[in-house]
């Protein structure tokens, strides 16, 4: 449990076992933003029970039981102020357009299998 407590105060992502929640099909329009608020944030506390979060967008809570968890990782913060963080977030940004802009450009036609593999990107 002590060595646990390295995550408490920092952005993680929590990786579980399966839940019984489908955040594709109950809302396709906002997935995979649901992932994003349910298993990432800022990790309140860590006991015997298991891993409190604190959701990054709202206020809102989080808790996963040990059981429950496969994982945690640690993520790195760029803060959009520092330099060498701000060109970090742009060349992510541009990688990301490009990776758009080569979808339509292979295939002028709505690909189905294209745009999915794309949100899992």
């Amino acid at each position: 449990m002590k060595k646990l407590q390295y995550f408490v105060g920092k952005v993680c992502t929590i990786f579980v076992t399966p839940i019984n929640r489908n955040f594709k099909e109950e809302n396709p329009a906002s997935f995979p933003q649901q992932m994003y608020v349910y298993f990432l944030g800022i990790v309140e506390s860590i006991d015997e029970d298991g891993v409190w979060l604190i959701q990054l967008h709202k206020n809102l809570k989080s808790f996963w039981k040990h059981e429950q968890i496969v994982g945690i990782a640690e993520e790195e913060m760029l803060n959009p102020d520092d330099e060498s963080d701000a060109a970090e977030i742009d060349k992510i940004k541009k990688s990301d357009e490009t990776a758009r802009n080569n979808l339509i450009k292979e295939n002028p036609y709505i690909d189905p299998v294209a745009l999915a593999n794309l949100a899992k990107s």
